[in-house]
């Protein structure tokens, strides 16, 4: 358990600082998605940090409990499956990401699950 206070008071502060910053400055934000897909070697780089981070997150923490804990082996997997077809099918997941990095309505909803998923995960790792 104390591991999964640790990690969702990670990803509670990291997600809302992120959400917040997307309803903020979301031409920003979608001007730097969209930079980062244009870099092939930086997108690699991510995809790999992404795998290994991820990797850990379920190494650490592969609960499928229906608790709230489970949004952490969520974000992991999550994780994972992103950095897998980020390196196996680069181009097909910069077309998907590309319309949602140009699209201010997901780039906005985003923002808005970033938000909610760091608030609960917040509200039962601080308190």
């Amino acid at each position: 358990m104390e591991t999964a206070l640790f990690l969702a008071q990670i990803f509670a502060v990291a997600l809302v600082v992120l959400g917040v910053s997307i309803f903020f400055n979301s031409q920003y934000y979608s001007k730097v998605f969209v930079e980062v897909m244009k870099d092939e070697a930086l997108l690699f780089v991510t995809s790999l940090i992404i795998l290994v981070v991820s990797t850990v997150i379920i190494l650490v923490h592969n609960v499928w409990e229906w608790q709230w804990y489970v949004l952490i082996t969520i974000i992991g997997w999550g994780g994972l499956v992103k950095a897998f077809l980020l390196l196996a099918l680069p181009k097909q997941m910069l077309k998907m990401f590309g319309g949602i990095a140009k699209s201010k309505t997901l780039l906005m909803v985003g923002g808005l699950v970033a938000v909610v998923a760091g608030v609960v995960l917040g509200y039962f790792s601080f308190l």
